[in-house]
């Protein structure tokens, strides 16, 4: 299955392989241990159910099913979902600059390099720094120096694809990680960044300065990690 996978139906009449087993792979699995299992079949009791909702399984269609019946649990289990996925969202996200928080870094970034070990893709990652940040807060104030970490962070992703993700590493450090991108594409991407915001005027009220970036990268496999 995908990203994209936003329910898994399973009909016991179906299934190939005892479903203990495969409902402990869907358990384990970094991709489907949050998708929603909707089992149908015959169920011999209350029991067994409550055996399967510890396996992992979210709903039941008994069998036969009754016009609809199927539908509405989909639905249902579909808005509790999307809800569930918006507050997670909120907690993944830097209320700052609106980019990925440190825990979302941390979350993503083994799964994504380790996908690309298995599949044999390029992979790159790129740690950027604001040099002498502390400088523009003490002088011009921290209400200056949110608006420069937000307009940096806008900087930066202007430069990115749609499938990198940018985050905010910590105060003034933001790291991106870079899917299916090789070291030569990771240095053109972090130039563009740096030159991006090197040549920008940082500008509220009667202030404005520029400030400079420094940036390291790690690529796989080229750097043979």
């Amino acid at each position: 299955h995908q990203d994209d996978t936003e329910i898994l139906l399973l009909d016991r009449r179906l299934l190939r392989i005892e479903e203990r087993f495969l409902l402990r792979r869907i358990a384990t699995d970094p991709l489907g241990s949050e998708v929603p299992v909707v089992m149908i079949g015959d169920f011999r009791n209350y029991d067994e159910q409550l055996e399967l909702l510890d396996r992992g399984v979210s709903e039941f269609a008994s069998l036969p099913l009754e016009n609809g019946a199927l539908a509405v649990k989909i639905k249902s289990l579909l808005r509790v979902n999307q809800r569930l996925d918006r507050m997670k969202a909120q907690a993944l996200v830097d209320e700052l600059t609106g980019v990925y928080n440190r825990r979302y870094l941390e979350g993503h970034l083994g799964v994504k390099f380790g996908e690309a070990k298995r599949y044999r893709h390029p992979f790159s990652f790129i740690l950027l720094d604001l040099d002498h940040f502390k400088k523009v807060n003490d002088t011009l104030g921290h209400q200056f120096g949110d608006l420069v970490l937000r307009e940096t962070a806008g900087l930066i992703r202007a430069q990115m694809r749609g499938e990198d993700m940018l985050t905010r590493y910590g105060g003034e450090e933001f790291a991106i990680i870079l899917p299916h991108t090789d070291l030569e594409g990771a240095l053109i991407l972090a130039e563009r960044g740096r030159f991006s915001v090197a040549e920008y005027s940082f500008v509220q009220g009667e202030n404005q300065i520029r400030v400079t970036v420094s940036l390291g990268l790690a690529a796989y496999p080229d750097n043979n990690f």
